[in-house]
């Protein structure tokens, strides 16, 4: 049986922003609600008590939403920016951004785990 205290998933499939955006307005794919669904029955079989938390952007309440609805959950989704708007580790939005469309987000982890000096970021002893 797989035990855990936290479980953290960032959003599921969702189709591409536009560019210079942070896509706060875009919603999950299809897939994304359905491969979802499939993780909160996943996860409904462990029977543990769970507690849903989401950044308050649009695609990432939707995942949360959807694995509700896999775990046949019906308590409050928790919300908070610290997850996510943009996130902890951003300093300066417009700055960062340029890093996001110019690299792969693994890339632009790798980058910070190294403790590259990123532009718009939060040095990453502060992030």
């Amino acid at each position: 049986m797989l035990v855990f205290d936290h479980l953290f998933v960032r959003h599921a499939d969702r189709p591409p922003f536009k560019t210079n955006s942070w896509g706060h307005d875009v919603s999950i794919s299809l897939k994304g609600k359905q491969t979802s669904r499939v993780m909160g029955k996943q996860l409904r079989s462990n029977d543990l008590n769970y507690d849903l938390w989401s950044s308050p952007i649009k695609r990432c309440l939707e995942t949360a939403e959807a694995i509700g609805m896999g775990l046949d959950w019906n308590k409050e989704i928790k919300q908070s920016s610290l997850l996510g708007n943009p996130g902890f580790f951003i300093r300066n939005p417009e700055q960062a951004s340029i890093f996001f469309e110019k690299y792969h987000l693994s890339q632009v982890i790798d980058l910070y785990l190294q403790k590259k000096n990123l532009p718009g970021f939060f040095s990453f002893e502060k992030g």
